[in-house]
């Protein structure tokens, strides 16, 4: 790396950045009137003079070349670094923007609730297909999706069925759980309410934006009643929630044994 007229403060701050990884480049107007060094950069970042140029280096070492008593004209520096010339001195500083939560690509959440409660759709027999219960909007990224609720039955005399599915763009998850009765048979008007927690996930890419949809329905895929005797109780669902998480990328695998 060949550094023209800078001052020997300018180069102890190039040698820190050569260690971070930047590109720093520097012009100058004239190569009459200058000093060359070569100086040593251990990996610990330690300095020393190097008599014989770059080959008194040791393997541990990197050769860096200085050119003194000269004056810095241009600064080149990569992104996420601020540039600044006073003089024969440069200024480095971290982009701001990089700390700015409003400018950040990715890692951000988007979240949605409905503590309920509310009644699970009961759908149409004999499919009983799964109704949109909530939406969740989020702009384009990939996103790994979480959904939760908490499902309960009153009705302690009958099992209740709830079929759920998350759905992103063409990815989608499924769970169903089964809501057993509490009734005991020597004391048919004992019992309680009969609870379960339900959760779901996946990963999606949206390529613009789009939305997150849990789907629920409440029912058998049998006829609604037997002798004209319901078979499935009401179940509702409380303490609803989907969180959608934007990350940078997302791989999404069939697992093997």
């Amino acid at each position: 790396m060949t550094i023209h007229r800078a001052s020997i403060k300018t180069g102890i701050a190039v040698a820190a950045m050569v260690l971070l990884g930047a590109g720093i480049a520097m012009t100058q107007p004239s190569e009459t009137g200058v000093t060359r060094a070569t100086v040593c950069v251990g990996s610990n970042g330690l300095m020393r003079m190097s008599p014989s140029g770059a080959n008194g280096c040791r393997p541990t070492e990197q050769p860096v070349r200085w050119v003194v008593d000269g004056e810095v004209t241009d600064v080149h520096v990569g992104e996420g670094l601020v540039a600044s010339r006073e003089g024969g001195l440069v200024n480095l500083s971290l982009d701001p923007a990089i700390l700015e939560c409003e400018k950040c690509n990715d890692g951000k959440a988007f979240a949605g609730f409905n503590d309920g409660p509310e009644q699970i759709p009961r759908g149409d027999p004999p499919a009983y297909e799964p109704e949109p219960i909530a939406k969740l909007e989020v702009p384009e990224g990939s996103y790994a999706v979480f959904a939760k609720m908490q499902l309960f039955n009153n009705d302690m005399g009958l099992d209740t069925f709830v079929r759920c599915k998350l759905t992103a763009g063409v990815d989608s998850d499924e769970a169903q759980v089964v809501l057993e009765n509490t009734r005991i048979e020597q004391f048919p008007v004992l019992g309680e309410a009969s609870r379960d927690v339900l959760k779901l996930q996946l990963v999606h890419r949206f390529d613009t934006a789009g939305t997150v949809v849990l789907s629920c329905t409440d029912g058998f895929s049998i006829s609604e009643e037997v002798g004209g005797v319901p078979v499935d109780g009401p179940a509702q669902f409380q303490h609803l929630k989907i969180i959608a998480l934007k990350v940078p990328t997302i791989s999404n695998v069939v697992l093997g044994n």
